[in-house]
């Protein structure tokens, strides 16, 4: 039971970090014309912020999906949250263009660093019954973590600023990253012993009749990563 109760921990852990990373990714969306309207910058230097964090993020995704194999998810994820989160702050306190550019820039690199640990997480500190339960349920953090984020932004713009979409997104996604560190530092035993668990299964495989893998079982893992868009 306490097995059980420490793999929903970590899936949960997992959850709502990935959510909450999404206010440190649509802050510049959120706010850009009022951005524009104070005139840090004009249409299309805006257009070109949007880009180098597209870059960044994509560029992100391959540099820090070989990294994840070598840093502890624990780690990569405090980094890549704190990261973002001051970046955010950052720009909400800046008025300069370049700096800005480049600060969103950085922190497009920074939130590329959640998804390959976190894969990892489900992969290696997950038995195959509950990786597919998680692999279907990080799907809800997505949508959740937009909507949430734009109405974060709707209600700054309309009662103080701009800055404070940044300010407060980044000072939740500190927050957050810290009861990350602080979850997983408490699951310290359960990932040892997960680990004897999945030698377990592996030599369970093993010893079994191999069977293709079922369609049933792998469509919603397929569906929750956006992986089924790839192949199709």
């Amino acid at each position: 039971m306490e097995f059980e109760k420490s793999a929903k921990k970590l899936t949960m852990l997992c959850w709502f970090s990935y959510m909450i990373n999404y206010l440190a990714r649509y802050g510049f969306s959120t706010s850009m014309s009022e951005m524009v309207a104070d005139g840090i910058f004009d249409i299309t230097f805006a257009g070109a912020v949007g880009t180098a964090f597209l870059a960044a993020y994509g560029t992100g995704q391959l540099v820090n999906g070989l990294i994840g194999d070598k840093i502890h998810p624990k780690f990569m994820i405090f980094i890549g949250l704190v990261g973002s989160a001051v970046m955010n702050i950052l720009v909400g306190l800046s008025s300069n263009a370049v700096l800005i550019i480049i600060l969103w820039c950085l922190n497009g690199y920074f939130c590329s660093m959640l998804w390959a640990p976190l894969v990892r997480c489900f992969s290696d500190f997950l038995l195959k019954k509950q990786q597919v339960k998680a692999g279907t349920s990080i799907s809800a953090s997505i949508p959740i973590g937009n909507i949430l984020s734009y109405l974060i932004a709707s209600f700054f713009l309309k009662t103080m600023s701009w800055r404070m979409v940044f300010i407060f997104s980044g000072v939740i996604v500190i927050a957050m990253s810290f009861v990350w560190l602080l979850g997983m530092s408490s699951l310290k035993d359960y990932l040892n012993a997960v680990k004897v668990e999945k030698v377990k299964e592996i030599q369970k495989d093993i010893v079994s009749v191999k069977a293709p893998v079922s369609g049933k079982r792998l469509m919603p893992l397929l569906i929750a990563t956006g992986l089924v868009f790839t192949i199709i």
